[in-house]
């Protein structure tokens, strides 16, 4: 997971990929996503699918554009586009990403 706000960080969850193990257990990860950051989960295909070159989408490609991005939905539209183009190859693992960005809420509104 990758998250931007006042700079971008890379959030790890520990543990075997979701549905690989009925018993694994998993580690509570617990951040805060001020107003305008950006959240964005994706799976492990989104890294392991070949462009026709033979490279690997890179880390540093997702974090310029999650960086980058004005709106989730332009984030996702963008990772569609760059995703495209890596998949090249018969074998090529599944992708499934999700973003999103905390709008927050508007001075002197108060939560419900």
């Amino acid at each position: 997971m990758l998250y931007a706000g006042s700079g971008l960080k890379a959030l790890f969850c520990p543990g075997d990929p979701l549905g690989l193990n009925a018993q694994t257990t998993f580690t509570l990860v617990e951040f805060e996503l001020k107003a305008g950051q950006q959240l964005l989960m994706y799976s492990d295909g989104l890294l392991e699918n070949k462009a026709k070159t033979g490279n690997y989408l890179r880390h540093s490609t997702l974090r310029n554009l999650v960086s980058t991005s004005e709106s989730s939905a332009d984030l996702i539209t963008a990772l569609r586009q760059v995703v495209a183009s890596f998949e090249s190859s018969k074998d090529r693992d599944d992708a499934a990403c999700l973003a999103l960005r905390w709008i927050g809420k508007d001075e002197g509104q108060q939560a419900a």
